[in-house]
This record gives C-alpha cells, structure tokens and sequence, in this order.
C-alpha cells in the first residue's frame, strides 16, 4: 500500500495535502536529517527522572501485563501444537520480559516489553512458530533499529494507511480469539 501512495504521490493524483502522500514535510525532514547508523546507548536521552504517578502506573501497567502474559503463554503453547509450559518456564519468561523493559527503558523506548497478541494471532494465523523465524525477525528488527535510515523510510508511511494496518491486525486478533474461545 505504501507503493500505491508513493505511486499517487509521485503521479499528482493524491492532492498537495492528502492524507496519502509519502512526502509530507514531517516525514521527508526525518528521512534526510536521519543517521545512516546509530547506536543507542543508556543516557542518550538525558538522566532518569522519577515521577510517583508513573511508577504507580507503571506497576498497574507491568501487573496487566503479567496477567494478560499467563494466558498468552498457554495460547502459543495451544497454537503451536505444544504442552503448556511449566511454571518455572513461565516464570523465567516473565523475568526476561522485565528485565528487556529495564534494558528498552535505560535506550530511551518508551513501550515496554511484553509478549503481544498481534504475534500470536500472526503466528496461528500463517502456522509459522519456529524458533529460528522469529530469531531472524528479532535480527532484521535490531539492524532496523541500527541502520536508521530504514526506520526513516518507515515513518514516510503516510498516517492514511495507519486504520487500515490496524482494522487488519485487530481482524485477526478477533479472528485467533474467536477461535480460541471454539476449544
């Protein structure tokens, strides 16, 4: 879809101010003032400060998560045609989940991580659930993060096509959890 834009773009047929276009001033400046790489590193974005209604947020959010997290466990256990995992499994994944917020959190990203349900509905979906698939996403995400330039290109995605990549993702996380619910 981001071709077709680029295409009406690039042809006149989006208007100067079309929610379509890929050469909004916004993005453009983004892709030419982006590194070609860059490193992040902890600090880059200034000391750490402490706010007590973000930790108590923070903790409602992490105790969501964990919850929402126990059932996603046992749905790509179910999905992938596997045995539920055992509690000690479970509860090394929790702590490597917390301690990859602490390491995202210390490079300046302002999402946690967390096992998400979009993966999982992907993963039923197109019946992908190798290990190494998901290493070589996890590799392509991290150059992706390195090699800014390409996450330049990605914020050229024009916000028109934004509902439509969510209208399909949240058709298919209904979709997985219409069908769990059939089990």
């Amino acid at each position: 879809m981001w071709t077709v834009c680029f295409i009406l773009t690039i042809t006149g047929l989006e208007p100067i101010n079309g929610a379509a276009r890929t050469d909004s001033n916004a993005s453009t400046l983004v892709l030419r003032e982006a590194p070609w790489f860059r490193v992040p590193h902890p600090g880059d974005y200034g000391m750490p400060t402490i706010n007590a209604g973000l930790c108590i947020a923070f903790i409602a959010s992490c105790i969501a998560g964990t919850i929402e997290n126990l059932g996603s466990y046992e749905i790509l256990a179910r999905t992938s045609e596997q045995p539920s995992p055992p509690k000690h499994a479970v509860n090394r994944a929790i702590l490597c989940e917390g301690l990859g917020t602490m390491l995202s959190s210390s490079l300046g990203l302002g999402a946690g991580v967390t096992t998400y349900t979009e993966n999982i509905a992907l993963i039923q979906f197109t019946r992908v659930a190798s290990r190494c698939t998901m290493q070589a996403a996890g590799i392509v995400l991290i150059c992706a993060g390195i090699f800014t330039k390409v996450a330049a290109i990605l914020a050229t995605i024009p916000e028109a096509l934004y509902g439509g990549i969510l209208a399909m993702g949240a058709s298919i996380i209904a979709g997985v959890a219409f069908n769990n619910l059939q089990v």
